[in-house]
């Protein structure tokens, strides 16, 4: 197990941890997610085992991410409606991070991305590259749906 990190899907904000269930509960994480007061205190309501807290938090919005250096894990609770937006915030992350960290260090480098919808129980790994080829911009999308 290597890096892991929590993203806020609202924000776009995200950061690195070592053990989820104890950052998300952590005042400086907080500030550096960018999160509201009300979002905050129902973080800190949120008690139990590791298990629960991880779930609670993806729940409310966070994407969950751990790398384990031949594959990333992506975990997240949207409707079908909304995957496409949380896929691309994740692929957009990884870009980021690849930039920041250098091709040979960034998350990209996993071979493959498990992605986890904890709403419906729904998931699917596929190579990496794969994912990061058909993760669209959004914009694209959105134009062909007009033509």
């Amino acid at each position: 197990m290597l890096r892991g990190f929590w993203l806020d899907i609202k924000t776009n904000k995200w950061i690195e941890v070592v053990t989820h269930e104890i950052t998300i509960h952590e005042e400086s994480a907080q500030n550096k997610l960018g999160l509201t007061q009300n979002k905050i205190t129902a973080i800190d309501r949120i008690q139990g085992d590791a298990d629960k807290v991880r779930f609670a938090a993806v729940k409310m919005g966070f994407i969950r991410i751990r790398d384990y250096s031949d594959s990333l894990h992506v975990q997240f609770y949207a409707s079908h409606k909304l995957e496409g937006a949380y896929l691309r915030a994740v692929k957009k992350m990884i870009l980021q991070d690849r930039r920041s960290k250098g091709r040979k260090n960034g998350l990209s480098l996993a071979w493959d991305i498990a992605l986890e919808n904890l709403k419906g129980h729904r998931g699917i790994k596929l190579p990496m590259n794969e994912f990061l080829r058909k993760t669209g911009s959004g914009a694209k999308q959105k134009s062909n749906a007009e033509s």
